[in-house]
């Protein structure tokens, strides 16, 4: 197994980043292998694919950039606030899998805790899934993010950079980093997938991985 680290920035570029750590999007095994179960919210493996590059029809170039155009919606949703626009991003069964990149072990290993009944307390390193869209709306709304956008979005902006996305027929891949915080206190991976729908193209999941473990995550759905 590969680990794929994340580059540095520097303190002055971090202070030009203004954003909170909105982690978010759900999708899918991007190249991956399942790791250890074979339900819809266990973690996959992250691997990098090694496939040619440069060579991209004028078909597969439009579903890459209306693969791009959906997680940059993403993006302004989270930002702006707006579960829904969140969630109307997914196929029904599709949403999120959080995980953190476990350097000493190589895995990927389940973030946060399982809640209790009362929503609050729970089991640490339960794991954080939220899956279909009445989840997904939940989920947001335990990160604050509500059901009345904001004309403008946060200062605590989503930055997903280094997109890296490969189509197979109806389905697809996205490999990304995103940072969050202001400044920069949290940053990790996009492991996604995409399928092709008569509505066009859908997020299926959105595996987050964290680059370090957050026990206490509110991990509400």
């Amino acid at each position: 197994m590969k680990t794929v680290f994340i580059r540095r920035i520097s303190g002055r570029a971090a202070r030009r980043v203004g954003f909170v750590c909105m982690l978010v999007g759900v999708l899918g095994v991007v190249a991956v292998q399942a790791v250890g179960a074979d339900s819809d919210d266990a973690l996959a493996d992250y691997v990098i694919p090694h496939e040619p590059e440069g060579d991209v029809n004028a078909n597969k170039a439009a579903d890459i950039v209306a693969i791009d155009q959906i997680w940059s919606a993403y993006a302004h949703y989270l930002d702006s606030g707006d579960a829904e626009g969140v969630a109307s991003l997914f196929t029904p069964t599709g949403g999120y899998v959080l995980g953190f990149a476990n350097r000493d072990t190589g895995q990927v290993e389940p973030l946060g805790y399982s809640p209790s009944a009362d929503g609050v307390s729970g089991t640490p390193g339960g794991g954080c899934t939220a899956l279909g869209h009445d989840a997904i709306v939940n989920f947001l709304h335990g990160l604050g993010i509500t059901d009345t956008p904001r004309k403008f979005p946060s200062l605590d902006k989503h930055i997903v950079i280094d997109r890296w996305i490969h189509v197979h027929g109806d389905t697809a891949t996205f490999h990304a980093y995103w940072l969050g915080g202001n400044p920069v206190v949290s940053r990790g991976l996009y492991n996604n997938t995409f399928v092709r729908t008569p509505q066009g193209w859908k997020a299926e999941r959105n595996e987050v991985i964290f680059d370090t473990n957050i026990p206490t995550f509110p991990c509400a759905n």
